[in-house]
Formats: structure tokens, C-alpha cells, sequence
């Protein structure tokens, strides 16, 4: 590749400025997983266990987004973290969680912003 010097037109040199930054910026707006509301990633956490706790008891998923919605969140931001929250309690991860290793994972998961 070409290199940039001090010699080329100045638009050159801005275009590709522009395309790095926008290029650059994007993919790390991107990597966040977990967009925070009103709700801390330990109030994220703290649900996850609660959701693990319903799944012990028998509580079925459609039941378990009854509780959700019971919930009243306001952010809808909220609302879509605790549905993920939820298919990770009922899907693979939550046979194999206890309730404090369920508030462990996403509490740092949220915090390293997966």
C-alpha cells in the first residue's frame, strides 16, 4: 500500500481519517452486549439468580416471562437485557448454574461489557 505523506492533498488525508474513525468507533459500539438502562450489572446479576431460582422451582419459561412482565420495567433496554438474561437461565447454562454462579457469570459478563 501506498504510503500517506505530508505532500499529498490534504482530502486525501482526511477521507481516510474519516474512514478509519467511522470504521474504528463502530466496532467498538457494537461489542455491548448489555446497554444499561435503569439497572446496574449488579441488578443484572441479582435477576439471574432470580430467574435461576424460579427454573429450580418448576417455574416454566413462559411463566418465568410472566414474572418479567410483572416486573414493570420502564427501559425497554431492561426489559430486553432480563429476556436475555432468561434464555441463558433456561437454555444450557442454567442446568449447571447454581444461584450465586448464575449472579457471578453476568454480573461480569455486563461489567466486561459481553
Amino acid at each position: 500500500m501506498k504510503e500517506i505523506s505530508k505532500n499529498q492533498p490534504i482530502n486525501n488525508r482526511k477521507i481516510l481519517l474519516i474512514l478509519l474513525a467511522t470504521f474504528g468507533f463502530g466496532m467498538n459500539v457494537s461489542a455491548d452486549n448489555y446497554p444499561l438502562g435503569k439497572m446496574t450489572c449488579n441488578d443484572i446479576g441479582d435477576f439471574a439468580a432470580k430467574a435461576l431460582m424460579w427454573r429450580k422451582r418448576g417455574f416454566t419459561p413462559a411463566e418465568a416471562l410472566q414474572k418479567l412482565d410483572e416486573l414493570n420495567l420502564s427501559e425497554s433496554v431492561d426489559k430486553k437485557n432480563m429476556l436475555d438474561v432468561l434464555k441463558l437461565v433456561y437454555g444450557g447454562y442454567g442446568n449447571s448454574w447454581t444461584q450465586e454462579s448464575a449472579r457471578k457469570a453476568i454480573t461480569q459478563d455486563c461489567q466486561r461489557g459481553r
